[in-house]
């Protein structure tokens, strides 16, 4: 599977300040093609149809900043927003983001003149490094703004790791009669998505399936925590967010997104029916709140009047497995077979959503087959 890079900025722009900031003029421009928004301004605030945008070269790539509002000022924090070139969702304006191994501290002139920014280094290994950049390609692919790492989570992740290979199972659970556990350890198994492949191979294999993609695509997620073992890790999504304002409901994959993996990957529970066969990556959309009926996913191949592709179809009305009744607030359509590789598809969605109708149509493509660590646990 092609990677899409998240770009790792360094230092240079068209001159510093004396508190450390590099400053990059910032002039009028757009991508040449159309952004959608995927969260919610606060009240009082509404977007205008055609925001003007700003554009600026930091280091190899450009990035656009956009007044969302059309107040006349690119500032306004949690309204305005930006993209880097070939994003096909606009990001929240917010004081800090994070970029590879690195947080930002940014700030836009009111004026859309220039962005200043100043990049701290995060204190993490080699493996938080990558697992932080993947699990960000992921937010930040479907419109999600990115994460960055906790230690101290971190640290009960790995204590969690340590009891699953003291006692050869991959658990959420932990026995206080049992050799190796520990309070902080036990609740983020609790708190955990956990796998066999490491960190970075696990993160591919929650973003192909259905239960556990859901903690890492969570708008609220601000911090995750990621342990390892030899054999076993797990990266907690759950325990530290904040609540944002955003447009429900979540879409994975979202609109005119691309290089998704073309299977579902090996998860328990199980949201397919028993015995079935290999089939393909999941397309969810997920809710805060709401009572969610009448869900019907419709799934083409390049238009919608291309041929229909079969899906397994659950959601909170009609959950994917008993043991998940509300179906995670999320409707779900698996398809029944793999996706083709590099190909565009065609999704339409409509449901109740407290009796009034709603509808979602979008595009989304995939890449090649996908991760071998996804390839590699499809059901036999």
């Amino acid at each position: 599977m092609r990677r899409w890079v998240i770009l790792l900025l360094i230092g240079g722009g068209a001159g510093g300040q004396g508190d450390g900031l590099e400053r990059v003029p910032l002039a009028k421009g757009s991508p040449g093609y159309r952004i959608r928004l995927c969260y919610a301004l606060p009240e009082g605030k509404t977007a205008v149809e055609k925001p003007e945008g700003r554009k600026g070269k930091l280091e190899k790539d450009h990035y656009f900043f956009f007044d969302v509002d059309g107040n006349g000022k690119w500032n306004d924090l949690g309204v305005d927003g930006w993209a880097r070139h070939k994003m096909p969702l606009l990001l929240p304006l917010e004081e800090k983001t994070v970029f590879g191994a690195s947080e930002f501290t940014w700030t836009v002139e009111a004026d859309g003149s220039a962005v200043s920014f100043r990049r701290d280094p995060l204190p993490l290994t080699d493996g938080q490094h990558q697992v932080l950049v993947q699990f960000n390609q992921w937010r930040v692919m479907n419109g999600l703004p990115a994460v960055t790492i906790d230690q101290q989570l971190s640290d009960a992740c790995n204590k969690h790791c340590a009891y699953m290979e003291r006692h050869s199972e991959l658990t959420h659970e932990e026995d206080p009669a049992k050799e190796g556990y520990t309070p902080d350890g036990a609740e983020a198994g609790k708190r955990s998505c956990i796998g066999e492949d490491g960190p970075v191979e696990s993160v591919h294999l929650f973003y192909a399936t259905f239960y556990h993609r859901l903690p890492l695509i969570h708008p609220d997620t601000k911090q995750i925590g990621v342990g390892a073992s030899q054999r076993y890790a797990a990266v907690d999504g759950l325990t530290r967010r904040d609540r944002r304002a955003w447009t429900w409901p979540v879409i994975v994959p979202g609109p005119n997104t691309f290089f998704h993996p073309t299977h579902f990957a090996h998860e328990a529970p199980d949201p397919l029916p028993g015995g079935a066969p290999p089939a393909g990556f999941p397309i969810t959309l997920t809710f805060a709140t709401g009572k969610i009926t009448d869900a019907k996913v419709e799934l083409r191949v390049k238009n919608e009047k291309g041929p229909v592709l079969p899906v397994y179809l659950s959601s909170p009305e009609f959950p994917a497995n008993p043991k998940r009744p509300d179906n995670r607030m999320s409707i779900c359509a698996i398809p029944r077979a793999p996706l083709k590789p590099l190909t565009t598809h065609w999704v339409r969605a409509t449901y109740l959503l407290d009796g009034e109708a709603r509808e979602h149509t979008w595009f989304f493509n995939t890449g090649r087959m996908g991760p071998a660590s996804v390839l590699r646990y499809l059901p036999k």
